[in-house]
């Protein structure tokens, strides 16, 4: 920046015609969505990552105009980011799976406009998921997918989701009414 407060890095444009001044914020990101990758990284790192990730999230102000100005940091929390919670999510830790879940909601508190796809993968594949039973063809008791406290976890993460104002009639009109996604409501 003009006045050295704040840091940032100057990207060119792919034709080079004009240099635009990214905040570090998006360097930041970045580095937190590597070190949030379980396949790279141990526990107390992708720890660490998610509580700074949070701790991002909730205190950036207006993170969807800064995605929108920044397409870099967008691809960021979209791709990287959101894979990483994907692989996170599957986590027998609790402590990475609560901080999973509040990175989850925190990003689609942010920017949920950008996160269609993204969201649609969460619900199904980490909550519902995290919340399935089956009925075992041996015993005929209800089998559950995954531990009592894992459970307790989704469905606080779920009810996060449902304090938000609208998130009932999003779901239906982006998800339910569109025949290509799944019907999110529904389920």
């Amino acid at each position: 920046g003009e006045n050295g407060n704040t840091s940032t890095i100057i990207t060119s444009s792919p034709d080079c015609s004009q240099l635009t001044e990214e905040p570090a914020l998006v360097a930041i990101m970045h580095r937190l969505a590597a070190l949030a990758d379980p396949l790279r990284q141990d526990n107390s790192i992708c720890i660490l990552a998610l509580t700074l990730l949070n701790i991002t999230l909730e205190t950036m102000s207006d993170v969807d105009a800064l995605s929108v100005q920044f397409p870099r940091l967008l691809s960021v929390m979209q791709n990287d980011l959101c894979r990483n919670l994907l692989r996170l999510s599957t986590s027998q830790d609790l402590s990475i799976l609560g901080l999973t879940l509040r990175v989850i909601f925190n990003l689609f508190n942010g920017i949920k406009d950008h996160l269609k796809v993204q969201l649609e993968v969460f619900i199904t594949s980490v909550h519902l998921r995290i919340l399935s039973s089956s009925i075992s063809p041996q015993t005929r008791e209800r089998v559950w997918s995954s531990s009592p406290e894992q459970r307790e976890l989704a469905l606080e993460s779920l009810v996060e989701f449902c304090r938000e104002n609208m998130l009932m009639t999003d779901i239906y009109l982006n998800y339910d009414c569109d025949i290509k996604c799944t019907n999110l409501f529904e389920k």
